[in-house]
């Protein structure tokens, strides 16, 4: 996984340099995010393009042509061509995701994840990140997760820094300093 990772960072970082502003930055995301979604509604395509039975030319012609229905431009086109023939085309969702954290850091925004027991209304999501925002002097978006295991409270991962509010975190924490004892 740090392979396929590392991998992705490196396509990612050369598909933000060939960007030249940030209109786009925003074509390439969307366009990448409209490939993604694409191959995940159409798993047989999907298939077809992982397949080492079927030449890299003949995916080469099927995905240009599909790019050309999607109205998908270079640099994404350039890069999706070049994965398959580098047969990197399964790499394609974490390159799409390590863009959009290039991208977001590029512009100051860090993306966090906010696990609760149960979902919360957007206003409080709101609230929280603006609260982080100011406390990280960066602003925040967090992707709100339900964990039932956290039995109340919250649970926030925003980059390497993690806030325990929970329950569950509390007792672990009481189960430790007891078994200190």
């Amino acid at each position: 996984m740090a392979i396929k990772r590392s991998l992705a960072k490196r396509y990612s970082k050369a598909l933000v340099a060939t960007a030249v502003d940030d209109a786009g930055l925003k074509l390439v995301e969307k366009e990448l995010s409209t490939v993604v979604e694409f191959l995940k509604s159409m798993p047989e395509l999907k298939n077809v393009l992982l397949s080492p039975v079927v030449n890299t030319q003949s995916k080469i012609v099927i995905i240009n042509d599909v790019l050309k229905k999607l109205e998908i431009a270079s640099p994404v086109k350039k890069l999706i061509v070049l994965l398959i023939e580098s047969h990197r085309i399964d790499h394609l969702q974490a390159i799409a995701e390590t863009f959009i954290e290039e991208v977001n850091r590029k512009r100051g925004i860090v993306s966090g994840e906010l696990f609760t027991t149960v979902k919360i209304d957007p206003e409080s999501v709101g609230k929280l990140q603006k609260s982080l925002s100011e406390k990280l002097n960066q602003k925040v978006t967090l992707e709100q997760k339900v964990e039932p295991s956290l039995i109340g409270g919250i649970l926030v991962r925003v980059g390497g820094v993690i806030i325990d509010g929970s329950i569950r975190g509390r007792m672990d924490a009481l189960k430790n300093a007891i078994n200190k004892v």
